[in-house]
């Protein structure tokens, strides 16, 4: 029969050897989900879309602090009448709004880059207007 001190020895090493083992696979391992795939060329490739667009019309805006962003409520197309949503763009990108009529298409990204009050905010990177059947002709 087996010593106590041998026995609890024996299992301390194996514990040991069982820690060491999931510490180095923590280590070796190389799982995210946020960096896109790059291919063969070097190319940067994703897997979902890393644009929001929002067709609509700009109902109200206001400024955020001292310039920091801009709140706009856009009323989208083809919802009732009561329906609309506020989207939080960092910094003022008044020169992108500029020039364009409602109703409109917002382009932004997905993923929020900065808080502003505690509120992520988007990067607007286009504005496409939206011509009606009458104007299109």
């Amino acid at each position: 029969m087996m010593d106590k001190k041998v026995a609890c020895g024996t299992i301390l090493g194996f514990m040991i050897v069982i820690i060491l083992f999931v510490v180095c696979v923590t280590i070796f391992s190389h799982a995210t989900t946020t960096k896109p795939r790059e291919n063969s060329l070097g190319v940067i490739t994703y897997t979902i879309n890393p644009y929001i667009y929002e067709a609509g019309s700009i109902i109200d805006y206001a400024i955020i602090g001292e310039n920091e962003g801009l709140a706009i409520r856009v009323k989208p197309l083809a919802t009732y009448m009561l329906f609309d949503e506020t989207i939080l763009f960092c910094g003022v990108p008044a020169e992108k709004l500029d020039g364009h009529e409602n109703p409109m298409v917002l382009v932004y990204e997905r993923q929020s880059h900065h808080r502003i009050d505690g509120l992520g905010c988007h990067e607007l990177v286009g504005v496409r207007d939206i011509k009606g059947e009458k104007e299109a002709q």
